[in-house]
Order: structure tokens, then sequence, then C-alpha cells
């Protein structure tokens, strides 16, 4: 392995001969460090917190020790020079250690023309206090664990400042084995409480958001709407106030919280874990950086109302994807992205509240997360493909995040199919079938390595998750390539919790069975 390596690093260097390999390894580093390195500047504004130095700097001496054994052992000598391996460990060691980066990344970003655009979510100050329309859709939740939610919720938004309304509408009514127990859990802790037996989340948080204009609730654009699935627990009950405290910056039109699975037991929730926490510490506080979210996940999120209009229901609702006027299909998922976009395009900025934390379920199972995970890649990339307006300048952050994940998602897959089986059958190359395999894995985990660093500070034990998670991260970026090639004709399906079951049999109906009394 150690001779395989010396003579691949030879060959390439002394002939200029660069494999497809190696122009996937730039290109991924490429993509990903970038968002690495504004992510933490994005936390670089944030308080340190002292119970995770001891592990970050663990940290920053593993990586000190990998950047110099590495080059000595496997890279020829004459390719490489002790001062690049010093300069390696001392970048090395500033990206990782809290203290140091802290201090340079602050001021080294601050004397750069971006920082007079970007919006850091404040930190002290009072919370927005405008009137709060909080709108949930219920989907088939246990009826314990509802109303532990609702309760949960509730309590939340009496804690922030300003008056609030919560409403809530049964999807699926009359379909499923919850919906006639979640009614009485409603009525306890909502203001507003609606049915419908449509099984489409779009469809109730049009009829909710229609409902809430004709009720008068939402007068001067002002108002803090906030979406909220069934599914979320708030982590504390400051979550309400963490989100509306970006809103006293009146070019904010969105806010999303940071998301976590909620008690991860099986496989396939500790790997939702793990991607989850990237995402909050890698291309959602990027974005978040220059206040262009692409997407302000369901779970929870706010958004000011003047970016919410009837017509946006309206449209949300009506939205269907085409390829070229052809095979046309109504969008089931992807509301989220539909509102982020509407509010990005109306030139509001859309950032990550940090502390507001909530906790999520996920699929025990993994192939119910692989079907999760493909729609959300059919209707993220489905949008991606038609937000040409994402490479105006004020939303650079988001292209660039979101066409380098597509085009890594491709470069994954012909890598380790077409290319590495060509390679094994048919390359030129004097090296064992296993040598090859082993240096592309080992070269993908060492990419990969650099994001798990956020996930390794919060919960050490996931370091035992990484022999496995390059397969994992590959099998992935399959179900990214499945998605766009299935995201026209199957935009129209949810495929988790049997939602599309009957669903194209019903006539949608909505109505409202209960209202508080007011006093």
């Amino acid at each position: 392995m150690i001779e395989f390596w010396r003579q691949y690093v030879s060959v390439t260097v002394l002939t200029g001969a660069w494999s497809h390999f190696q122009i996937y390894v730039m290109y991924a580093w490429t993509v990903m460090l970038p968002r690495a390195l504004g992510a933490g500047v994005f936390y670089s504004f944030r308080p340190a917190k002292p119970t995770k130095l001891t592990v970050q700097y663990g940290l920053a001496l593993i990586l000190a020790l990998v950047l110099f054994i590495v080059p000595t052992v496997f890279w020829a000598k004459e390719l490489i020079s002790g001062w690049y391996v010093l300069a390696g460990v001392v970048v090395g060691m500033l990206l990782v250690a809290p203290p140091v980066r802290r201090r340079i990344i602050r001021f080294t970003f601050q004397s750069t023309y971006y920082a007079k655009h970007v919006r850091i979510v404040p930190q002290e100050g009072p919370v927005c206090a405008q009137r709060m329309v909080a709108m949930m859709t219920i989907f088939d939740e246990d009826p314990d664990f509802l109303d532990r939610s609702l309760r949960n919720i509730r309590r939340s938004l009496g804690a922030a400042p300003g008056d609030f309304v919560l409403i809530a509408i049964i999807d699926g009514y009359g379909n499923f084995q919850h919906a006639e127990a979640a009614i009485p859990v409603a009525k306890r802790h909502c203001d507003i409480v609606m049915t419908t037996n449509a099984q489409k989340k779009r469809a109730g948080l049009e009829a909710m958001g229609l409902e809430a204009y004709s009720r008068g609730l939402i007068t001067t654009g002002e108002e803090i709407i906030h979406l909220i699935d069934s599914d979320t627990k708030p982590a504390s009950d400051q979550v309400a106030s963490e989100l509306n405290r970006p809103f006293a910056d009146q070019t904010i039109g969105g806010v999303t919280t940071a998301q976590y699975i909620d008690n991860p037991q099986s496989f396939a929730q500790h790997v939702m874990q793990i991607f989850e926490t990237i995402r909050n510490f890698g291309s959602q506080a990027f974005m978040s950086l220059f206040g262009s979210i692409g997407c302000l996940p369901g779970r929870w999120y706010a958004v000011r109302a003047k970016y919410l209009t009837k017509e946006v229901f309206h449209d949300l609702n009506s939205h269907s994807f085409s390829w070229f006027g052809l095979f046309r299909h109504i969008s089931k998922a992807g509301d989220d992205r539909h509102i982020t976009e509407a509010v990005l395009k109306a030139g509001g900025k859309t950032i990550l509240a940090p502390d507001a934390v909530v906790f999520t379920g996920a699929p025990y199972h993994f192939n119910d997360m692989r079907k999760m995970v493909t729609r959300w890649a059919r209707s993220s990339n489905g949008y991606t493909f038609r937000a040409w307006w994402l490479f105006r300048p004020a939303h650079w952050a988001t292209a660039f995040v979101y066409w380098g994940n597509i085009g890594l998602a491709f470069g994954t897959v012909y890598i380790v199919f077409p290319y590495l089986l060509y390679q094994f059958f048919f390359g030129d190359r004097d090296i064992l079938l296993i040598e090859a395999a082993l240096f592309m894995f080992l070269s993908m985990a060492m990419t990969m390595t650099f994001r798990f660093i956020p996930v390794w500070s919060r919960q050490l034990y996931y370091l035992l998750y990484m022999p496995v998670m390059g397969f994992v991260g590959i099998f992935m970026q399959v179900i990214q390539v499945v998605g766009i090639v299935t995201h026209v004709h199957k935009i129209g399906n949810w495929d988790t919790r049997g939602a599309d079951v009957g669903a194209k049999d019903i006539k949608p109906m909505c109505k409202v069975i209960y209202v508080r009394p007011t006093t």
C-alpha cells in the first residue's frame, strides 16, 4: 500500500497526468472547504463553549500528527519539504483550536469587503415583539407524543414577547389511525383547529394561511409566522424567542431552528443525527453567513408575514414540476423550499438561529430513511434546476452549495462505479485490486474527516461510525442522483408514513372545527 502511494504520487507529479480520481478529490475539497471555513466564520462570532475545548484541542493534536506523519511516511521525499509539513500543521491547528481560530478568523473576516454585507444572528438586545401566528400540520401522530409536543410548543410561544395564535390542521382526517384521537389533543392546546381529508401538507398550509388572513390575524405584514411539524419538540422554552430575535433587523425575512434527532436508537437514526449535525455546522451556517439559506427546514422555522402573502399560499398548493411542459405533476414535498424561495426572491434574508434548538423524529429503519432522503433529493434538486436566480450576487453562496452538491453526487457515482470498475479490469497500473479499493475509500474518509469535527466535538462516540460512514456517504450520493433522475415524475409522491395510500381517490375538503373562546 505504501509503495503504491509513492508510485501514484510520483507518476502524477513527474508526468503531470492527473487521474479522474485526483480531479474528483480536488473538486470535493473545493466544494467542502469553503463552506467549512465559512461556517467557522459564522460560529467565531458566537460565545465560546469551554466544555468542548478539551475535545477540540485533542482533535487539533490528532490533525497535527496526521499532517506530519502522512507526508513523511507516504510521500516521496523529493516531492515535499519540511516547510510544507510545518505549514500544514500550523494551518490545521488554527482551523481546529477554538481560541486561536476565533481571534484570527474574526480579525481576518472583519477586514474584508464582505463583512459589510453579512448578517450575524444577534446575541443580545430585545426580542422582536410582533404578533406570532403559529401553524402546525398534524399527520397521524401518536396522541401522547402530540400532547407533549403541543404543550411544549405553546409554552415556548407564550414565553416570547408579543401575543400569539396557534393554529393546527389535522391532515388525512378520516383516513388514518390517530386522526380522530388528535382532535381533543389539538383542542386542548390550540386556538384554532381545522381538519382536512387531504393527505398533502401543502394543502394544509394553504388552508391555515388563508384562514389566518380571513380572521384578520395577519394585517400589517410584520407578524411572524411560525411553521411547525407535529413531530417537533423544542429543546427549551426559549426557542420561539430565539427565532423571533433576528426579526428586529428589517432585512431578515426568515429564520430557521437548529434541528437534531430526538433520542436516536437505531443505526439509521444515528446516521441522520450525524448528517443533521454536519448540516448545522456546515452548509446552513455558511449560507446563513451571507443571509441566504436556500431552504428553511420544515420542522420549525419562522417567516415575516409580508413574504407569505395569500398569493404565496395559493401558489404553494398548486405548484407543479414538468420537463419542458411535459410529464407535469403537482408537488407534494418541498413546501419549506418553496416558501424559502419566495422570501429570497422578494429580497428577504434567511438565516440560522443556532440557539433555537429543536428535536424531531427520524425513521427507525434504514429503508424508510432511504425513502425520506430520496424525497428530499427530488424536491430540493428539482427546485435548484429551476432557480437560475440563485446566481445573482446576493445568493451566490446558496448556488455554490446546491450546485456543488449536484456535481459532487454525479462525481462520486462516476468514480465509484464506471471509473473504478474500468480501472479494475482495464487499467494500466500494475497494482492489486484490494490496494486500489483501500486507497479510494481511505482518501474519501480523509476528505470526510474535516466535516466530522463538529460531530465529534459534540458526541465523541460517533468516532465509532467513521469506518462505515464512507460507504453511507457514497450511498447518499447515489440517492441524490436517483432523486435528480426521477424528480419530475415522482415529485407527487411522499413515500413515507403511508401518506400516499388512497390519496389520489380523495376529493379534498377542509373545515374549522374549533375556535378557542376569547375572554
